[in-house]
């Protein structure tokens, strides 16, 4: 029974190291390749389509000036990455230094390449560095359902909070629907009350440490969402709190869409779209927006470089922490249990 047992957990190990190596592979295929060039060229193509309309004389003219500006452009994008520094430095002991950069190329690769890219590359980077593979994955797991999560709770908060200002009004839209609301809250709560029930198949992090990455992702997105509240004000003062608000739940959601590449330009198209719709003045929208994309992209190159220089493919074993030393990849029964419940 024992070597029945070890034959399968050496078969499940084998297992996840082959899908994790064909995901990597996958990202890097010819016809990942294609599609995620097709998708960027169509929505390129649809954002010049929409600023040749509003103007581009009209864009240039309104790009912000305030220096204030772009100190809280550079906060916003480097809150991801510390965030997950502090996320992950107690559960994995790795230098602050390394980490940071790890968990920012992480950033670039899934806004970039392709969603959940960053995240293989993380699990990988850390095997390299002495973590033993299941552990690894697991938390990786773990830490991108809880972000997910919180994600989509701050979006429901910020709608809630639009609909209290009086900036979003659902009474002409909820007449009539009372019972596939009454559906979904029964729906929701179910899945709820599984989740609770079933957490220890879900998650292998212990209660405290989730409740700690849940509080820290939340920390971030109420930091995050000051900071661009502001941002946005600087740029532009006479528009309204609700306003901004209205577009820091539609990047919030649009942020945790998957196999998404450059979702900073999906975002820049929407909310000039958006921006029609509420007669604001599109000009002025576009020119912010393009501007904040444009520094992201730069702070992306400038991230991927550094990292590509720093990051080392292999990390000399002599270097590794003695409590951080690299485990044979192997799963004990324990490891084992904790995996399958995955």
């Amino acid at each position: 029974m024992a070597t029945d047992s070890t034959g399968l957990v050496g078969a499940l190990s084998a297992w996840r190291d082959r899908t994790t190596a064909r995901l990597q592979e996958g990202a890097r295929g010819p016809v990942v390749r294609l599609l995620r060039s097709a998708v960027l060229l169509g929505i390129i193509a649809l954002l010049v389509v929409q600023l040749t309309r509003v103007g581009w004389g009209a864009i240039l003219v309104a790009l912000p000036t305030h220096p204030g500006f772009y100190v809280l452009l550079i906060g916003i994008y480097l809150a991801l990455p510390i965030t997950e520094v502090f996320i992950y430095r107690p559960l994995w002991q790795h230098r602050a230094r390394d980490l940071f950069l790890a968990c920012a190329r992480k950033r670039v690769l899934n806004e970039e390449v392709l969603g959940y890219t960053g995240e293989v590359f993380l699990y990988l980077w850390t095997t390299r560095q002495g973590i033993e593979s299941s552990r690894a994955f697991r938390t990786v797991r773990d830490v991108n359902i809880l972000s997910s999560a919180v994600s989509f709770t701050v979006a429901g908060i910020l709608v809630g909070i639009m609909i209290a200002l009086g900036e979003l009004d659902l009474s002409g839209w909820l007449d009539g629907q009372a019972l596939y609301i009454g559906a979904g809250i029964v729906v929701a709560a179910g899945i709820i009350l599984l989740g609770v029930r079933f957490r220890s198949y879900v998650f292998a992090l212990p209660l405290r440490e989730a409740f700690r990455v849940g509080a820290l992702h939340g920390a971030r997105h109420l930091i995050t969402t000051l900071m661009l509240v502001a941002m946005w004000h600087l740029a532009q003062p006479s528009i309204s709190l609700g306003v901004w608000l209205s577009f820091a739940a539609i990047l919030v959601v649009i942020e945790r869409l998957p196999f998404l590449p450059s979702k900073d330009l999906v975002f820049l198209g929407a909310s000039v779209e958006l921006s029609k719709t509420m007669t604001l003045a599109t000009a002025a929208m576009a020119g912010m927006l393009l501007v904040q994309s444009a520094v992201f992209k730069a702070l992306h190159l400038v991230v991927f470089a550094v990292s590509a220089v720093a990051l080392r493919e292999e990390q000399d074993p002599s270097q590794l922490t003695p409590g951080n030393k690299a485990k044979p990849d192997s799963l004990s029964k324990a490891d084992f249990e904790s995996t399958v419940r995955f």
